[in-house]
C-alpha cells in the first residue's frame, strides 16, 4: 500500500500512531525503540514513488519533520539539513523530511 510521504508520527513503547493525511489510509504500528526495524512503507514523495527499505538499502535513515511548507522556520530547518547532507552521506545516512502538507504543496514550495 502506498502512503503519502507527508504523515505524522509519534512514538513511545506503549503507542505509536502513523497517520497518513488522506481520507483512506490510517496506519497504526507498535511503538519503536532504538535498534527496532522501522516498518517498510511505500511512499509517494516529491521525488517519486519509493519503498523505504529499498531506498535506504544498507544506509542508516533519519526521518525528520518541519512544521509546514511556506514558513520561515521550515526554510531555515530544511536549508540547514540540506547543508549537512554531505556530512550525512559520508556516514552512509539518508534523510527524509516529513510534514503535514500535501505533495502538491511540497511541489509548489520547492519551486518558490
Amino acid at each position: 500500500m502506498a502512503v503519502p510521504a507527508s504523515f505524522l508520527f509519534s512514538s513511545s513503547r506503549q503507542s505509536c500512531i502513523c497517520t497518513a493525511h488522506t481520507s483512506t489510509v490510517t496506519l497504526k504500528i507498535p511503538g519503536l525503540l532504538l535498534g527496532d526495524v522501522f516498518p517498510d512503507y511505500e511512499l509517494e514523495t516529491n521525488n517519486g514513488h519509493i519503498k523505504l527499505h529499498t531506498f535506504l538499502g544498507d544506509s542508516w535513515g533519519v526521518l525528520f519533520s518541519h512544521p509546514r511548507d511556506y514558513t520561515p522556520v521550515c526554510t531555515t530547518e530544511l536549508g540547514r539539513a540540506a547543508r549537512l547532507n554531505r556530512e550525512f552521506s559520508k556516514r552512509n545516512v539518508k534523510m527524509i523530511a516529513l510534514s503535514v502538507d500535501s505533495l502538491e504543496d511540497h511541489h509548489g514550495w520547492t519551486k518558490v
